[in-house]
């Protein structure tokens, strides 16, 4: 029995860097969710090749991935790589924005998650499903927990809607997660080659998954359900397969729920929530109109958003709301990577992976888990159109990728010989790599828990630590101009304004086209009546952002040698859409929901 169980968990190791990933947060620490995430998937990524390297010197055996798909995904690589190398600061590009994590490192162990989860034997398959709708049963019932009212954890929204995200900190977020797993689990029940037990399991979980998805108030995961399990249903009912009933009936499912039945304000939402992704996809392709086939560089659409909209969104928007994401993956991507990147992504996460399913229709549709691996896969891309690709989502989504890829057949396996000591040497030497690699991987992680010793001195009013504890943290993460950011506005609350003035230029040095550090450094300038530096802060201010009128009022208010707006109060615009909540004591996890 143990021995079964064992062999078990090696199958379906791949899935558990990504359920670390969905149920880690770290409360004690400057990024609550997506720092903790993102670290969990790269170094569980790491941890896994390590296994693999070991293994192959103490057996003298490795198995290799081989195929086209596999080479798809070294293309994936290889295009980051170009952006990364092509665009500006290397090493932001490669953690990504400060609290996305979006970079190069993220979507490289993405891809080799993809990659480990192609093997083509069912067995690896069975595993990763079943430890991904294990791990939906606790973020399920902590979503209904929060929407009962019981959260035994204290949050604050920083924005209206239901406080139900789980363990995501945004309801969009958890609401996606749970439509995907919550089909896994259905196809999971549905599957006559599962034990009663496990069979059990998927029902439960399917239901708390339904449940949960719909007490978030988010659409992504409700629409993720009803299409999925429209499909399941008919399989169910129809279990020999029939195209033009199949068509006629999920449309039929679908249309009725979206306009009739009880789904109907899905359809409403939706169309809302399209309206408001708009002008974000247009700045997308503004964005990267002057660089389309290597982007700009990784994860730096933040960068550009402002001066990139159109000026009718910024009078609109003003500074109530930054954006750092263009809430569609694709697009998000070709400001980063280019048409090189996008197209690389769409081959091995989309296309090869679809001819794949189409090439062996029929026994997907004989098999109501694979089934439900491709209709949990079909709703990640969905999601991919309309939302952020954070940490936990990017690592289910290139799993189910992979996943999908066995089903097709996309994958082989060539077996290697470890023998000698150069080979073995070899081997050994990659795996002291890996170990060595965890040391920078943790970084991030490791700076936001200093960041939160400098947030807890900043409550105590201890300067001396204060100040200590953002040295540190900024010498562990140089790229990230938070913790800069949040002591200067503190010292400027307790009006030191040169000790502010001095963090607020290292924010702006770490993130140099950040509207708000440069509207910080420029009131202060003006407060300590340094003008001529001021003016020039200010052309800055006007780089970044030239179309809000706030902002064009404020540089006018000082250039007619008068105080500016806002001189008297330094503060950054509201914090970028895509997160939702903030703990008890009010410091915030990231920002509102974009629903």
């Amino acid at each position: 029995m143990t021995g079964r169980w064992s062999t078990q968990l090696r199958l379906a190791a791949p899935a558990l860097p990504v359920a670390v990933a969905v149920l880690a947060f770290w409360r004690a620490s400057v990024d609550v969710f997506n720092t903790a995430k993102a670290t969990a998937v790269v170094v569980g990524v790491l941890l896994l090749l390590i296994g693999s390297c070991l293994g192959a010197v103490a057996t003298g055996r490795a198995r290799l991935p081989t195929g086209r798909w596999v080479a798809a995904g070294g293309a994936v690589v290889a295009a980051l790589s170009v952006a990364v190398l092509t665009g500006g600061d290397v090493v932001r590009q490669l953690v990504g924005a400060p609290g996305r994590h979006g970079g190069w490192v993220l979507y490289v162990a993405c891809v080799v998650l993809a990659i480990l989860a192609a093997r083509p034997d069912r067995a690896t398959r069975r595993g990763i499903v079943l430890v991904l709708v294990a791990t939906a049963v606790p973020v399920a019932t902590y979503a209904l927990l929060q929407a009962v009212d019981v959260d035994p954890l204290p949050w604050t929204t920083v924005e209206g809607g239901a406080p139900v995200f789980s363990t995501f900190g945004n309801v969009d977020f958890a609401s996606a997660w749970l439509g995907m797993v919550g089909v896994l689990a259905a196809g999971m029940a549905l599957s006559p080659l599962r034990s009663t037990g496990i069979r059990r399991l998927g029902a439960v979980a399917a239901v708390l998954c339904v449940g949960a998805a719909v007490a978030t108030g988010s659409l992504q995961g409700p629409v993720v359900l009803l299409a999925g399990g429209a499909v399941l249903g008919l399989r169910a009912w129809q279990p020999a397969r029939r195209t033009g009933l199949l068509v006629t009936g999920v449309t039929s499912v679908v249309v009725v729920g979206l306009l009739l039945g009880p789904a109907s304000g899905v359809l409403d939402g939706a169309l809302r929530s399209v309206e408001t992704r708009l002008p974000k996809w247009q700045a997308a392709l503004d964005i990267v109109a002057d660089a389309p086939l290597t982007g700009r560089g990784l994860d730096t659409y933040g960068d550009w958003f402002f001066a990139a909209r159109a000026p009718e969104v910024a009078e609109e928007s003003g500074l109530r709301r930054s954006v750092d994401n263009a809430h569609n993956l694709p697009l998000h991507l070709l400001t980063g990577g280019g048409i090189v990147l996008v197209l690389a992504w769409l081959v091995f996460v989309v296309a090869l992976p679809a001819v794949g399913v189409v090439r062996r229709r029929d026994a997907v549709w004989a098999d109501p888990e694979d089934l439900a691996v491709v209709l949990a896969w079909a709703g990640y891309l969905l999601q991919a159109m309309v939302s952020i690709d954070v940490p936990p989502l990017a690592a289910t989504g290139f799993l189910l990728t992979g996943l999908v890829a066995g089903v097709g057949g996309l994958a082989g396996q060539r077996e290697v010989r470890v023998v000698g000591a150069r080979p073995v040497g070899a081997v050994g030497l990659a795996a002291v790599l890996l170990v060595v690699a965890l040391v920078p991987v943790l970084r991030p992680w490791r700076a936001d828990l200093v960041g939160w010793d400098a947030a807890v001195a900043r409550a105590a009013v201890e300067i001396p630590l204060a100040e200590a504890a953002v040295t540190r943290a900024s010498t562990i993460a140089p790229w990230d101009g938070r913790y800069h950011a949040a002591q200067g506005g503190w010292l400027t609350g307790l009006g030191l304004l040169d000790e502010a003035l001095a963090h607020q230029q290292e924010a702006l040095a770490r993130s140099p086209r950040d509207l708000g550090h440069a509207l910080n450094v420029a009131r202060l300038l003006e407060a300590l009546g340094r003008r001529d530096d001021a003016a020039e802060a200010y052309e800055l201010v006007l780089e970044i952002d030239p179309h809000t009128p706030a902002v064009r009022d404020e540089v006018d208010a000082f250039h007619e040698d008068g105080p500016s707006s806002s001189s008297a109060g330094v503060a950054s615009p509201s914090p970028p859409e895509g997160a939702g909540a903030v703990t008890g004591d009010g410091s915030s996890i990231g920002p509102p929901p974009d629903r």
